[in-house]
This record gives C-alpha cells, sequence and structure tokens, in this order.
C-alpha cells in the first residue's frame, strides 16, 4: 500500500479541480477550502489525485 499524499492531522487551504461528493457533503470546485489532510486523502482515494488542483498547508 502506498503513502497517503496529505498528512492526516495538518489542515490544508484546497483549491478543487471538480465538484466533489464524499458521503453526504458536497465540495464545490472553488478557491477557499479548508480541509484535513484525512479528507484530502479519502477524496484522492475515492476520485483520484485529479480532483485537487492545488493544496497548500495551512
Amino acid at each position: 500500500m502506498s503513502p497517503e499524499p496529505f498528512d492526516p492531522a495538518r489542515t490544508y487551504r484546497v483549491r478543487l479541480a471538480a465538484t466533489v461528493r464524499l458521503g453526504p457533503v458536497k465540495y464545490l470546485a472553488r478557491a477557499g477550502h479548508e480541509m484535513t489532510g484525512a479528507v484530502l486523502n479519502a477524496i484522492v482515494q475515492e476520485h483520484g489525485a485529479d480532483a485537487i488542483a492545488s493544496a497548500e498547508p495551512i
């Protein structure tokens, strides 16, 4: 199993490349999201790394 691309304990400022649904939550493709690395890793696992346009630790 490959390592997770984001530190699950960190918080990131995120811009998505496309609208992403993760469970009951829908994240729109726009700037301004703040997510934990654990959420980002779940997005990558379910939708692929291309769903994330940028993610900067804050």
